[in-house]
């Protein structure tokens, strides 16, 4: 693994540190939204327009998925 790969798990291993701990204040829609931005662009995923609607669509289908068919309460944070 080069530098660059050290590096990109570097900053995977820290938005996803970060992802979970600021959920409970966040809530889990927002801080998925965001999480997964920045996952795409540290995947390198180009533009802003291709991350942001996968970002949503991800957070979207994942909140619809747990709180409305499964049940499951998902932190709310700022939202609740």
């Amino acid at each position: 693994m080069g530098r660059e790969g050290i590096q990109t798990f570097l900053l995977m291993t820290a938005t996803f540190c970060l992802w979970i701990a600021v959920m409970p204040f966040l809530g889990y829609v927002i801080m998925t939204l965001l999480a997964t931005y920045a996952f795409c662009k540290i995947m390198r995923l180009e533009g802003w327009w291709k991350p942001l609607a996968l970002s949503a669509g991800t957070a979207l289908f994942i909140y619809l998925l747990f709180d409305y068919w499964l049940y499951i309460d998902l932190p709310r944070g700022i939202l609740g």
